[in-house]
């Protein structure tokens, strides 16, 4: 990553506020974080032992991709998400608009 990249990423990070994701900066905060703790969330749940039907609490769901990783391996069960930023569950309800629809999430 080059020193413009970086700084780019830097300014997206604070005018996105990690601590509580705001407007289209949160957004696109939100939308790198998800790509880049890819591998260890996936690492993480990889130690899980699914059954299918299990009941999913994501306290601090950000921007939606663990409940979406998750939901691949949940058949009968039920998800839920929850943040206190608005933005991240706009984002969250966009990333899992399918599953929600059909009263999984």
């Amino acid at each position: 990553m080059t020193n413009t990249e970086k700084e780019r990423q830097k300014a997206i990070t604070t005018a996105g506020n990690p601590a509580r994701p705001t407007g289209e900066a949160g957004q696109q905060m939100l939308a790198r974080m998800n790509e880049s703790h890819a591998a260890l969330t996936a690492w993480g749940l990889s130690h899980f032992h699914w059954r299918g039907d299990e009941t999913v609490l994501d306290i601090g769901c950000g921007g939606g991709a663990n409940l979406h990783r998750m939901s691949t391996h949940i058949t009968t069960g039920h998800l839920t998400g929850v943040d206190y930023s608005a933005t991240s569950v706009q984002t969250s309800h966009q990333t899992n608009a399918d599953d929600i629809a059909a009263g999984k999430m």
